[in-house]
């Protein structure tokens, strides 16, 4: 009678799966080392909201003066912290207001790009615009805030 080869002896050893475990890795290491690195890998591609920022700034800045022009309720709209710092609430002298408003004015919407960019950086798209929003909004709920409380 001819010996039956049972099912132990058709499955390949543990030490088998390791060493072609391991030696696929090794391939995989070489070939992500001899890959050519690019300027737009994915860390850089989470700088452009910044970039994005910093470039529509001079133009969102433009818009405050046409802003303006409507009133404070919707320049609030557009720049919450701006009205914010411009409260007086915070005791500022009229020229220290004046400054503080001005440097608002301009690094209000950088600061939001560097907020998303700091979240877009772990990986997180959506979070990275939620963020921004979160705090546009935040903003507004103090302007709104203290407009309600004001006696």
């Amino acid at each position: 009678m001819r010996a039956v080869r049972g099912y132990a002896a058709l499955m390949p050893s543990g030490s088998a799966a390791r060493t072609r475990k391991s030696t696929s890795a090794d391939t995989r290491k070489r070939g992500s080392a001899t890959k050519k690195t690019h300027f737009w890998s994915a860390g850089s591609q989470a700088f452009w909201p910044l970039l994005l920022c910093l470039i529509l700034d001079p133009f969102i800045v433009r818009f405050a003066d046409i802003v303006a022009l409507e009133g404070p309720k919707v320049f609030s709209l557009v720049f919450p912290w701006v009205m914010v710092a411009h409260e007086p609430i915070f005791h500022l002298s009229g020229d220290f207001a004046s400054t503080v408003t001005q440097w608002v004015l301009y690094l209000q919407f950088p600061l939001y790009g560097l907020l998303m960019t700091v979240t877009f950086r772990a990986g997180q798209f959506l979070r990275g615009f939620i963020i921004g929003l979160a705090a546009h909004f935040s903003g507004l709920v103090i302007i709104a805030a203290i407009s309600y409380f004001r006696p």
